[in-house]
């Protein structure tokens, strides 16, 4: 069991990978803004941060760096859920943190392979 957490600012995608990570055994928590994502990462902190990269304020790059100067060594694993897919945007994502990339509309088992190496933090 992984603890997760998701930031997507689409609530119907929040509540459905929230859902669908739960069914498979997964501890997760569900936000709605980077802000959030960043009490919720000190608070108890997670396995891996599932982010979806074009939120308003805070966007799920901004996130990452935030994450990996929160963590440095010990950051979880960061997996960025986008339909951003140009190269240069794949780019600026592994210059961001993120090890894992989900395409939008994510696929179940796509999330699920990009979970699969995560390893607890606990």
């Amino acid at each position: 069991m992984l603890r997760i957490l998701i930031a997507d600012d689409e609530p119907d995608t929040v509540v459905t990978l929230k859902v669908l990570l739960e069914e498979e055994g997964h501890d997760v928590v569900g936000v709605h803004d980077g802000g959030e994502v960043l009490r919720e990462a000190r608070k108890s902190p997670p396995d891996a941060v599932i982010l979806d990269i074009g939120m308003p304020g805070l966007n799920g790059y901004d996130i990452a760096r935030a994450l990996r100067a929160m963590y440095g060594q010990a950051c979880p694993t960061l997996i960025a859920v986008t339909a951003y897919a140009s190269a240069p945007d794949k780019l600026v994502g592994k210059d961001a943190g993120f090890q894992q990339r989900v395409g939008k509309p994510v696929a179940l088992y796509d999330l699920l392979a990009a979970l699969s190496g995560v390893k607890t933090q606990r």
